[in-house]
């Protein structure tokens, strides 16, 4: 190998490659340095070999004659170069006249770079070194530094960022959940909570960080024992080890009514998250308004809505008429619903008269008639009656949609329609207590008793049925247009049908009480069980 192509050779192995990834440029650098050691030794063997021909004798470099020259056609493949057993590898000649261009190695392929290690690895030591000259040494020592500069962040050692300034230190450490430090159990949260919630003195407030923050450890808690649905798992070990999550519940529902505790809408909200009992829901709105701070505050309708659907999912229809009398038929939340009216009619006032002030002066000035028009008394009273009449046909309208009296459950005669719009929102949950009550099997299809005896405390009454409608007609026509028809099935067969209805709903009943208590003895057994291991241990 002459000078220049070792000079070429080392030149391509030193400059870095672009455009390829850091695990590539790494695999590259790697042989790049094995091509360096290995060319060294090609280029010492070389040496050696050029001595040995120069003391052998001179053949004649005459031409011989019908022979030429030709340069080397690209176009035409050359034929593999292979090296025969025992002698070693030369490289092939080059044309006279035509100069070496070293590759470019911002194009070279992964392939040549290959070719080139496993070439040079050929005339490499057997002992994996290599012998680099005097000449050599500023080049493998120029390379070494570029490698050492270009290689990737992660084989270097992390160096440390700047410290925090004071600022930053203060955010961070109020940012962390006092609750959650060390490993979370119900005892460490219980005793955190005796010292930070229930040992705040009684002239100070418990701040809300400090509520969340335990509300926070307490949720992650349910959630490891229950899972996300919410239904207990029967032989969880986290029950036996840390509780279980009626003492988690427990717990929240102390915090909510220690009176030092601020509870907001949002902290409801968290509280209603968790699927607490009826019961529980309905105290927690009761300690709720009876804050001082919440005389004349009401809870949200995506807050009360929560425990609403939960108890129309379990068919508690007693739970469900608890929550709209704390809710939608409170004093706090028709004082709330008449404020807004109010607002709404002094917009309304506002916009009236900023039409007729604009009215006037558009009247007045020179853009209608030249002087403008001086008395304008008459045109305002005309617009004002506009304004009246276009507002109390759209209000009369539209009635119905505000005052929900259009479902299943409808107002009393008698009832004034002002009534309607303050009590929107309890005819809505209404309607949904109606339908779920219809669902039933057990009633088929009708309102129960209960349910009636509710909606006619509360000025409600049920809508017309296309049935009792049909019927209602008949003896209006006296069964004229009618065909009577028999039954499709027996009336005897109907009562049957009923009571075994009534079975069905006990037996449902029944399954729900025979299940939790199935879930009890599996984790008493279970916690039985790995008693008796640990004392035969």
């Amino acid at each position: 190998m002459t000078p220049g192509q070792l000079r070429a050779l080392v030149l391509q192995a030193a400059r870095p490659p672009l455009r390829l990834s850091a695990q590539r440029q790494f695999a590259d650098r790697s042989t790049r340095i094995r091509c360096l050691s290995a060319s060294s030794t090609v280029r010492a063997s070389n040496q050696n070999k050029n001595k040995n021909k120069a003391n052998k004798p001179a053949k004649s470099s005459s031409v011989p004659k019908n022979t030429q020259l030709k340069r080397p056609n690209s176009n035409t493949q050359k034929k593999p170069y292979t090296t025969k057993p025992g002698k070693e590898s030369e490289p092939e000649p080059v044309a006279a006249g035509i100069p070496e261009l070293p590759s470019d190695p911002h194009f070279a392929t992964g392939s040549s770079r290959t070719s080139q290690a496993a070439e040079a690895a050929k005339h490499a030591t057997p002992e994996g070194t290599a012998h680099i000259s005097t000449a050599d040494k500023p080049a493998a020592d120029s390379f070494i530094s570029q490698f050492l500069e270009f290689t990737p962040k992660q084989h270097s050692p992390a160096s440390p960022g700047p410290a925090p300034s004071p600022q930053q230190t203060s955010s961070v450490i109020t940012a962390t959940n006092i609750f959650m430090d060390e490993p979370v159990t119900l005892q460490s949260v219980r005793a955190k909570v005796e010292s930070e919630i229930f040992g705040t003195p009684p002239t100070a407030r418990v701040s809300a960080t400090i509520t969340g923050d335990a509300f926070e450890a307490l949720e992650f808690l349910i959630k490891k024992w229950t899972g996300e649905s919410g239904a207990p798992r029967p032989g969880a070990i986290a029950q036996m080890l840390d509780g279980n999550a009626a003492d988690a519940q427990q717990l929240i529902y102390d915090i909510l009514k220690f009176p030092q505790t601020v509870v907001d809408d949002a902290l409801l909200r968290r509280y209603f998250l968790l699927r607490p009992a009826t019961s529980r829901a309905v105290d927690a709105m009761s300690i709720f308004y009876e804050r001082e701070e919440n005389k004349r505050r009401v809870i949200s309708k995506s807050t009360y809505m929560i425990p609403f659907r939960k108890c129309l999912r379990d068919e508690d229809v007693d739970g469900a008429f608890k929550i709209v009398d704390l809710t939608a038929n409170s004093p706090q939340w028709l004082t709330y619903v008449k404020q807004w009216w109010q607002k709404a009619a002094l917009v309304w006032i506002a916009g009236s008269a900023g039409i007729v002030e604009l009215a006037d002066v558009f009247m007045k000035s020179d853009l209608l008639v030249a002087g403008g028009l001086e008395n304008t008394g008459v045109i305002k009273v005309m617009i004002i009656a506009y304004l009246l009449n276009s507002s109390l046909l759209g209000f009369v309208a539209c009635a119905s949609r505000p005052g929900d009296n259009g479902g299943k459950v409808l107002w009393r005669h008698g009832v004034f329609q002002t009534t309607w719009y303050m009590h929107a929102q309890e005819s809505r949950m209404l309607n949904m207590i109606v339908d779920m009550d219809i669902a039933q099997v057990e009633n088929e299809g009708d309102v129960s008793r209960r349910v009636l005896h509710e909606l006619a405390v509360r000025d409600r009454r049920l809508g017309d049925n296309a049935y009792d409608n049909l019927v209602k007609e008949y003896w209006a026509k006296q069964g004229q247009g009618f065909e009577w028809a028999e039954p499709d099935i027996d009336p005897a067969e109907e009562t049957k049908i009923a009571r075994d209805a009534d079975k069905m709903k006990k037996l449902r009943l029944d399954a729900k009480q025979q299940h939790q208590l199935q879930i009890d003895d599996e984790n008493a057994g279970w916690i039985k069980r790995v008693l008796q291991t640990q004392t035969d241990a």
